[in-house]
């Protein structure tokens, strides 16, 4: 199990360097940014609704932001389907990018690093 999360964590540490360098707010940008970062907190969350230490307030907060994400995500997709000229679309896309970012950070503080810590500790005891 160390093993996989460690390559969670290393992947979200990936997916908030690239929110925080993304400088394009093109929504297929933004689109393909929020993919990655659904597959891996479904990944994330069969993995921590294991673990008991975690507390179920955190993980249902962090899941109804997932859901609310996913649904503004839904939104800038369908808008820019529709209508690429709307002027709304850079602003939603690079809210969307922001929100993204700060899930991301979050997951890596309040999941990962004490999950990772955790782990190593278990393996340092006699």
């Amino acid at each position: 199990m160390r093993s996989s999360l460690a390559e969670m964590a290393r992947a979200n540490r990936a997916l908030i360097h690239r929110a925080q360098r993304s400088e394009c707010h093109c929504p297929s940008a933004v689109l393909n940014l929020g993919a990655s970062v659904a597959s891996l907190s479904t990944h994330a969350s069969c993995l921590f609704e294991l673990n008991r230490l975690l507390d179920e307030v955190v993980l249902d907060e962090l899941l109804a932001e997932r859901h609310s994400l996913a649904d503004d995500l839904e939104l800038l997709e369908s808008m820019s389907e529709a209508n690429t000229q709307s002027p709304d679309i850079e602003p939603l896309a690079a809210a969307l990018l922001s929100r993204i970012e700060k899930l991301l950070a979050r997951e890596d503080r309040v999941l990962y690093r004490p999950l990772l810590r955790l782990a190593v500790s278990a393996d340092e005891e006699p």
